[in-house]
């Protein structure tokens, strides 16, 4: 009688383990790996609020950015492989996940894989981080099972900006002033089987790790949403993260920074909660775009200007009866790339026009500007100043001339001057003596947003094509 064969038993025992736990959830803490990462062992973090499994987060297919999937080395597909995994890690969608719904989304399992569009590879998951499992279990089409759900105070909002209402009950965890996102909310049964709002998929809304307050997010969403002009996403995103970058700076909480003069906007308070217009939703999630850490398109820019920088230059009397646009006194250089330009001089058309207040002194009136007049109705008066009147004692008018607007052309003549274009990029050395010089970075709307750098960041020679 010939023996069993315990090797091959084996062998097939450890391919039905491995292909059962291809099939666990994942939770947080699940451990990833990228070939193409000098440290390629990742961690997965489960940002987003869902029912657990051995007690920890489960993830599902909202986890796909920098936050989520956690590399601390660098990118070798990335130059000189000197970039960090996490600034330039560009996700997809995951694949070969659970179909049964977790907060509505499809849940992550150990099988699962995600693209990395920068490298050009495939982020697996090579546990799942569930521990002293006994048996896997399939859960492909399975009902998940119930778990209680912790009731938080605070104030909602969908993920598109929409505010979806707030719960303040002593019972529940969390402060009503606290914000947070969500994905919609549903009609639920407490333990008294009293129906309830329950928001779906909440995500904390923290500024520097510390829970951000319904009246600071109002205040900051006021500023910013008048701060643009157009209702413009691409813009609203442009100031909120360009604004909070020089709070982070400056060491200032964002509110604080806002109500000074940083911000032009007058007579500044705070956004109404239940505004639902279209640009207050856009400004919402322009600030959940900053809150949650998305992708910095500003590259880390601390100031904009707007179409008063192509109009004035260092060269028009501006309307105040000063010289030039304030940027040419405060900084020892400004750059800016010839995409950038291009985009920021066709946002702002061919000229601009600013009310005339004759404050202009003629003799030092510099540039090719326009100062245009309106004519008005004055009441005539005698050399004593006293109005003179008609016969039927009436005062009587003459039409005058006074000053309306001034015009300026666009680009001002700084702008048009070869000599700064030696490079390819618009460079202009001030000679105000200081450490900083600023560097355009990116145009949005009809405003550019400066970063402030030491040394200039365009090439200083001009690149051959």
């Amino acid at each position: 009688m010939a023996k069993p064969d315990n090797n091959a038993k084996r062998e097939e025992r450890q391919e039905e383990e491995k292909a059962d736990k291809k099939l666990l959830l994942v939770i947080d803490g699940a451990k990833l790996e990228c070939k193409l990462c000098t440290n390629p062992l990742g961690l997965l973090k489960v940002n987003f609020d869902t029912p657990t499994t051995q007690g920890k987060k489960t993830a599902t297919v909202k986890e796909k950015d920098k936050k989520s999937l956690i590399f601390m080395g660098t990118c070798t597909k990335s130059p000189n492989s000197a970039s960090p995994c996490a600034a330039v890690m560009q996700l997809g969608e995951w694949k070969d996940t659970g179909t049964v719904l977790i907060q509505d989304q499809k849940p992550l399992l150990q099988q699962s894989t995600i693209m990395c569009n920068y490298g050009g590879t495939e982020i697996k998951i090579t546990d799942s981080g569930q521990i002293n499992i006994p048996e896997a279990m399939n859960i492909n089409g399975a009902p998940v099972p119930e778990t209680e759900k912790t009731l938080t105070n605070g104030h909602f909002y969908n993920e598109d900006g929409t505010f979806e209402g707030k719960v303040d009950v002593k019972t529940n965890n969390g402060s009503v002033n606290d914000v947070y996102t969500c994905t919609g909310k549903s009609k639920e049964k407490n333990k008294e089987g009293k129906e309830i709002d329950v928001y779906n998929g909440i995500v904390l809304l923290k500024e520097n790790d510390v829970n951000i307050t319904k009246s600071d997010f109002n205040y900051i969403a006021y500023v910013v949403m008048n701060e643009s002009g157009e209702t413009d996403f691409k813009e609203l995103k442009c100031i909120a993260y360009t604004s909070y970058n020089r709070a982070k700076k400056t060491s200032v909480k964002w509110k604080k920074l806002l109500s000074t003069t940083y911000s032009s906007v007058p007579n500044k308070k705070e956004l109404t909660t239940s505004s639902n217009n279209e640009k207050s939703k856009l400004t919402r999630k322009a600030l959940f775009y900053v809150l949650n850490g998305e992708n910095d398109l500003t590259k880390g820019a601390e100031f904009w200007d707007g179409t008063d920088f192509l109009a004035w230059g260092n060269s028009e009397t501006n309307p105040y009866n000063k010289l030039g646009q304030n940027k040419f006194d405060e900084y020892k250089f400004i750059e800016i790339p010839k995409d950038i330009y291009d985009s920021f001089l066709s946002a702002n058309g061919a000229s601009a026009r600013y009310g005339d207040k004759s404050n202009h002194d003629k003799k030092n009136d510099s540039g090719n500007h326009e100062h245009i007049k309106k004519k008005i109705k004055k009441k005539i008066t005698d050399a004593d100043g006293k109005f003179v009147l008609d016969k039927n004692g009436k005062p009587t008018f003459e039409e005058v001339e006074v000053p309306s607007k001034i015009k300026y052309k666009i680009p001002a003549s700084d702008f048009e001057d070869q000599n700064y274009w030696t490079s390819g990029s618009f460079y202009y050395e001030t000679g105000v003596t200081t450490a900083y010089g600023i560097s355009g970075t990116i145009n949005a709307g009809k405003s550019i947003f400066w970063k402030r750098t030491k040394t200039r960041l365009t090439s200083e020679t001009s690149i051959k094509k």
